[in-house]
């Protein structure tokens, strides 16, 4: 798990939107589904946003634009990968997705919506790269 998180954080995998060198502050950090998944090496429920990286265990994405709401939710059109969706060769298909992010008023709580789904994170006290 620490070394798939480490590859993607690694990967340079987004993009700047409108000149900002991190597109989706106030979101970066290590979350996780649970308290208990921040604690386990192991997790594979894990989410990093770093710089300009986005990623999870075995996914990740390339943001290539970023839409903000007036309640600070940003939006946003990721070039989207998953290892289990891949061509004749073994690689990667890259999917363009749109994603929702917001967080709780204490920034402790990270919702990401995505394919008419949602899925919430709760923030890491410390990195796992």
């Amino acid at each position: 798990m620490i070394a798939a998180l480490s590859s993607l954080a690694g990967a340079a995998l987004l993009t700047a939107a409108a000149g900002q060198e991190t597109p989706l502050a106030p979101f970066p950090g290590v979350w996780n589904t649970s308290a208990a998944g921040c604690a386990d090496p192991e997790s594979q429920h894990g989410l990093v946003i770093e710089g300009r990286t986005v990623g999870g265990y075995e996914w990740g994405g390339e943001v290539v634009s970023v839409r903000w709401n007036r309640d600070n939710r940003a939006t946003a059109d990721l070039d989207w990968w998953d290892t289990s969706d891949v061509d004749a060769n073994g690689h990667p298909i890259t999917r363009r997705k749109t994603w929702g992010f917001s967080l709780s008023p204490d920034h402790q709580t990270l919702t990401v919506r995505f394919d008419d789904q949602s899925q919430t994170y709760v923030r890491c006290r410390r990195s796992r790269l």
